[in-house]
């Protein structure tokens, strides 16, 4: 047997043992280092009296929240007929500084006979209304043939007024855009910690 050939065959289970011992360390440290990240951002899940005191002034009116573990979707209930609904994740890009940061959210409101108008807003330091669409009671929400109306900013500026003070009425202000961008913080991490436990449960399997 050749010099050569005799390190070789040294030399291989010697590499196979550093492998080893290299996932090994990897195995170990990720459901510490993740355990540590649940840790910290528990912490940013401390009670926040501001929203707990809208939450309930909320619920006082008639109002409710509806959200489901593992999504990013949030429905607020106004009142009768009157949904708000956005999702954590859906902030706005948009270049004006003063939105920047900003939860883009939905507006729905329905007869009694099921037709509805749907707004596209912005929760800025007041509410932004990018859109308004019109669906009959047989209409999908998503049904992507229904006219949805000219672009908002194009309206007849008394046309536009009269559609923020409807909204207003309806409890459609400044407090539920700070409401929406609150919640949507609140509910960013809380997802981020499911996913980060499911993640770390998966992991130390």
């Amino acid at each position: 047997m050749s010099a050569l050939l005799r390190v070789a065959r040294c030399v291989r289970p010697a590499c196979g043992a550093v492998r080893a011992r290299g996932l090994s360390s990897s195995q170990s440290a990720l459901p510490s280092i993740l355990a540590e990240e649940i840790d910290g951002e528990k912490a940013n899940l401390a009670v926040d009296e501001k929203l707990n005191a809208a939450i309930a002034e909320l619920q006082a009116r008639g109002g409710s929240i509806a959200h489901d573990k593992g999504s990013g979707r949030v429905q607020v209930t106004l009142s009768k007929g009157v949904v708000a609904q956005f999702d954590c994740r859906d902030v706005a890009t948009e270049e004006d500084e003063s939105n920047e940061g900003s939860i883009e959210f939905d507006v729905k409101v329905t007869n009694d006979a099921g037709d509805r108008l749907i707004f596209e807003c912005l929760a800025g330091d007041a509410v932004q209304i990018d859109g308004v669409a019109f669906y009959k009671s047989a209409a999908a929400d998503d049904d992507k043939d229904i006219y949805d109306g000219p672009k908002f900013d194009e309206l007849d500026p008394r046309v536009q007024a009269a559609f923020y003070s409807y909204l207003d009425e309806r409890g459609v202000d400044p407090d539920l855009c700070g409401f929406i961008n609150s919640y949507a913080n609140h509910k960013e991490v809380v997802e981020y910690v499911n996913w980060l436990e499911n993640v770390q449960a998966f992991v130390t399997k």
